[in-house]
């Protein structure tokens, strides 16, 4: 099978697993609960394992033959899928390590290696706090023609309002912006914090889009001088009022980046390690997303996740129960 059939394949599989509800809206609760509790490197190594995890019982669940073959030891990609290496990287901003090793000279800032060529296709995983992107907005005018402005606010998705709101430094409403895909949508609800806590699950998704998840799932947050500016109304019970997202921002899920696009790629350091720029790692996103490349994964189930870390003993008891437990009669 050719490098580009499985790829494609993959892309395929992960679309099938995050449609589902089962392996979409655990994966999902991972990334706050670990993000939340643990340190950066060591959040990334759990959600790696949490991703292997995941996607290993999807395939073994559903489909026949395919095998996710994890490392052993000293192999340089982290799992293999049809005979072809992945490198799996977690992130939260557009930015992944070539090589864990520091840089040279002042601040570690003078990169040893001054470009890099990456053995195996990568898996980037990207769940971000705040998404950049503009909004355009429309509401139709009293007399003549409907006003149209440009706005650029935080948009923040669930794991940053969640740590804003315990901060108590979001106390305005917000808007919930959804859609199936990036362009116009029109603003259904407003919702205040508590209003959205007290949603369930179902009830949330059906205001979202039914029984289809979001791809893009945002808060947009209250910044009253800005927006008071532009003649922005908060109130969405006005007909007409409509929102579009006036440039494809990064959105969460995961981004199948080819080995072919990530020769000789220059470099950058710092005390730890080497890395692309950032410019780089979005432009290698934005094809993907352009190339079929990218499986949305929306974020807005991490709002029901239990925030208490995991209690890795309760599963290893689980096992040694399981271990000892009476033989069943012959």
């Amino acid at each position: 099978m050719s490098t580009d059939l499985v790829i494609a394949e993959l892309v395929g599989a992960l679309r099938h697993m995050f449609g589902a509800d089962e392996y979409w809206v655990p994966y999902v609760w991972a990334q706050r609960k670990f993000r939340d509790d643990n340190y950066h490197m060591q959040s990334q190594g759990l959600l790696e394992d949490m991703f292997y995890d995941t996607f290993g019982h999807f395939l073994h669940k559903t489909v026949a033959g395919a095998v996710l073959n994890r490392r052993s030891g000293s192999e340089s990609w982290d799992y293999r899928y049809r005979n072809e290496g992945f490198s799996h990287k977690e992130a939260s901003e557009p930015r992944f390590t070539a090589v864990w090793q520091p840089g040279e000279g002042q601040g570690n800032a003078t990169p040893k290696y001054s470009t890099w060529t990456f053995e195996h296709h990568v898996v980037l995983s990207f769940f971000p706090m705040v998404v950049r992107a503009s909004l355009t907005w429309t509401h139709p005018a009293r007399s003549g023609a409907p006003r149209t402005n440009v706005i650029q606010p935080t948009l923040l998705t669930n794991a940053a309002l969640q740590r804003s709101a315990a901060s108590k430094r979001i106390t305005r409403p917000i808007i919930l912006i959804c859609s199936n895909s990036v362009g116009r949508v029109t603003v259904d609800h407003v919702l205040s914090i508590d209003e959205w806590r007290s949603e369930t699950f179902r009830s949330i998704r059906g205001r979202l889009l039914g029984k289809t998840p979001a791809s893009v799932s945002l808060w947009l947050t209250h910044a009253s001088k800005r927006l008071a500016s532009t003649g922005f109304s908060w109130h969405s019970d006005g007909p007409g009022l409509q929102l579009a997202i006036a440039d494809d921002p990064l959105r969460p899920g995961i981004y199948i980046l080819p080995k072919a696009s990530l020769v000789d790629v220059p470099m950058q350091s710092n005390n730890k390690a080497h890395f692309p720029s950032t410019d780089f790692v979005r432009s290698q996103m934005q094809n993907a997303t352009t190339d079929n490349r990218f499986i949305p994964v929306p974020m807005w189930p991490d709002i029901f996740a239990d925030t208490t870390p995991p209690n890795l003993y309760q599963q290893m008891r689980q096992e040694y129960d399981s271990f000892f437990r009476a033989r069943d009669a012959q």
